[in-house]
């Protein structure tokens, strides 16, 4: 058991001796958006010294914002990490291209059933705890997890295509359909005229027809 301390009066409320040491603490920001980080890389950078004057900004502490990129770091990068920290980093980096994480991790080592789960989670596909083994301690396999990712990408690939290409053929088909109605429209408009026009001719011909009988009928009287 571990000797109480014997603090001086002026050590008593911090606790601390002269012996006592703090335990470093790395501060990391892991960002995974899709857009590579735009956000601050010091304290300074979002602290506002629009009323500090210039000679006491050196006073105020400052220190270096340390940001993980995930989806904008070099696989190369994300590999000097350990095995289920740099698989976990893939998924998230590649989540929407199975193809592109499948290359990346050809030969991928297993991981705990933990990595797994929170691959899981943080991508949404909740179907990767299936490939989590029963057996308490056993690793997973993610193969058959970006197998299982890439399956998907291509059934709803092919979803969409038909979608696409009925929706095209339906645009495509009520365009034949106006043209084709145009065509037929203009063509009975002319008939339609030509009918109307063979009217009035033979009306005319019965006026004069008719002009022509008086004219006749008045020479005789």
């Amino acid at each position: 058991m571990k000797k109480p301390k014997t603090l001086k009066e002026d050590e008593f409320l911090s606790g601390f001796d002269g012996t006592d040491r703090l335990t470093p603490v790395i501060t990391l920001v892991l960002y995974c958006g899709d857009k590579p980080w735009d956000g601050a890389s010091r304290l300074h950078d979002i602290l506002d010294f629009g009323k500090v004057p210039d000679e006491l900004k050196s006073y105020i502490a400052d220190y270096q914002i340390h940001v993980l990129d995930v989806c904008h770091t070099p696989d190369e990068r994300l590999a000097e990490f350990p095995p289920d920290i740099y698989t976990f980093f893939l998924f998230l980096k590649y989540k929407d291209d199975p193809e592109k994480l499948k290359a990346s991790l050809p030969d991928a080592a297993p991981v705990r059933s933990v990595t797994c789960e929170a691959v899981a989670d943080c991508i949404g596909e909740r179907r990767l705890r299936q490939f989590i083994p029963e057996k308490e301690g056993e690793k997973v396999y993610m193969c058959k997890a970006i197998d299982m990712l890439i399956a998907d990408g291509e059934k709803r690939g092919i979803e969409i295509g038909e979608k696409r290409g009925i929706e095209i053929g339906e645009k495509r088909g009520i365009k034949i359909g106006e043209k084709r109605g145009i065509k037929i429209g203009v063509k009975r408009s002319i008939e339609r005229e030509r009918r109307n026009t063979e009217r009035e001719r033979i009306r005319a011909e019965k006026a004069e027809a008719r002009v022509r009988e008086l004219e006749e009928k008045l020479k005789v009287l």
